[in-house]
């Protein structure tokens, strides 16, 4: 997700947070924890150690569908979310997605998909 402190990205990056502490996963973006790493080799490791993703994609930046794809390809379970309005490019828009505006329906659905995927990892 972007890492912009905008109001809407700190909400709804506090939202996800909410949700996965309830599960007891944790949430984290790169930006969190590389204080003295290279980010790129940071953000790969992160992907391959995850238990799953959540990937905003409303912002279409190349890196974030790089990092998608990587989870695609190490068959990750990945949740995507966006904007509501955000079009989405053909090649991931048959991707189920979560689309926020609303941040208290979003935390709903969310927790929807994040208890499912922690019941077939045995969480809950």
């Amino acid at each position: 997700m972007s890492f912009s402190e905008k109001g809407q990205y700190r909400d709804l990056y506090k939202a996800i947070k909410r949700v996965c502490d309830k599960y007891e996963y944790i949430a984290r973006r790169v930006d969190e924890s590389n204080l003295f790493k290279r980010i790129v080799p940071e953000i790969m490791r992160q992907i391959r150690q995850s238990a799953y993703l959540i990937v905003d994609v409303t912002e279409p930046k190349p890196n974030v569908f790089y990092e998608l794809g990587i989870a695609e390809g190490l068959r990750k379970e990945i949740i995507l979310v966006a904007k509501a309005g955000t079009v989405l490019p053909f090649d991931i828009n048959d991707f189920p997605v979560i689309f926020w505006d609303s941040f208290s329906d979003f935390e709903e659905e969310l927790e929807r998909r994040v208890s499912q995927i922690g019941s077939w990892q045995g969480r809950v």
